[in-house]
């Protein structure tokens, strides 16, 4: 959204899928971490977000270990 004091400025945000990727990356290859579970927010957003991290680990060849809802 533009603002008062910068009208010519657009501030843009990376997308869900880019952000689980980096995420999703970062916890294997940095922490190298390969048992991951989840703990999303039930609704939409969250549920939309759980599978696009079982399509992003399934890239890598793993599973969930386990997902849960809140």
């Amino acid at each position: 959204p533009r603002t008062q004091n910068n009208i010519n400025s657009v501030y843009l945000r990376a997308s869900n899928e880019l952000e689980l990727r980096a995420l999703v990356d970062y916890t294997i290859k940095i922490l190298y971490k390969k048992k991951i579970a989840v703990f999303y927010e039930a609704g939409d957003w969250g549920e939309s977000s759980a599978k696009l991290i079982e399509k992003i680990l399934k890239e890598y060849d793993l599973n969930l270990l386990a997902k849960a809802e809140y």
